[in-house]
């Protein structure tokens, strides 16, 4: 499933995790809150609480790991897009973490309960 913007995919998150129960578990089993802060057109801010199953509007100053970048970077990568590969991103500097990078490193696993 291809996501036009990110605000599409946060409700594709929350949808895995409300009706499908093995995602939710194997979202719940990482158990960390992701903090998302999209610039430019169709950004925002989302937080997603794996612990609490949970997909909020809006910035969690308590966030085990927060990601900074472009939000159509960010439509890029979790599309999977040619050009737009995570580690790639975070080498060019468009995809900034602050906090536990060892948490940054499953957000493809992540993605991955999206589709």
């Amino acid at each position: 499933m291809a996501f036009a913007n990110a605000g599409e995919f946060f409700s594709a998150i929350d949808n895995r995790i409300q009706t499908d129960d093995k995602a939710k578990a194997a979202l719940k089993e990482i158990g960390a809150t992701y903090q998302f802060n999209l610039n430019g057109d169709g950004g925002g801010a989302w937080t997603l609480n794996l612990a609490a199953s949970s997909v909020a509007e809006g910035e969690d100053d308590n966030a085990d790991c927060t990601v900074a970048m472009d939000a159509r970077d960010f439509i890029g990568m979790v599309n999977q897009e040619e050009g737009y590969q995570g580690q790639q991103l975070f080498m060019l500097g468009k995809l900034m973490i602050t906090g536990d990078m060892t948490l940054a490193l499953q957000l493809e696993q992540v993605f991955g309960q999206a589709s």
